[in-house]
């Protein structure tokens, strides 16, 4: 990976943190279809903050990955498709649609998943 990154001039790319330059590079025309860029851009704050990623939305995605609500991962932050998945489960739920989540979600998402 890193050879291919070097080969292809990449590495610039990644210094000047240019994601959408370096998703273009490594991964093709399609890039934009699969939202690297802006994978890249969300991993890199997440991560340059320096803090430890929120275990409720860790806990969250673990849930709604059970019950099918795919979040596209547990890193413990609160993404877009995070947020697309915990509304889905809300709406399914017949629980207001929020933008984090809410004790209530939280409680609605282990009595789903059959969590003591």
């Amino acid at each position: 990976m890193a050879r291919f990154i070097d080969t292809n001039g990449l590495a610039s790319k990644l210094r000047r943190h240019d994601w959408t330059a370096f998703a273009r590079g490594y991964n093709g025309p399609g890039y934009a279809t699969n939202h690297y860029d802006v994978r890249l851009t969300s991993s890199y704050r997440a991560m340059s903050t320096g803090g430890a990623p929120d275990l409720v939305v860790r806990a969250a995605q673990a849930y709604l990955t059970f019950l099918g609500h795919d979040p596209h991962g547990i890193d413990g932050v609160m993404g877009r498709m995070t947020r697309a998945a915990v509304n889905d489960f809300q709406l399914a739920q017949g629980l207001p649609a929020t933008t984090d989540v809410d004790a209530g979600t939280l409680a609605a998402l282990r009595e789903a998943a059959g969590v003591d």
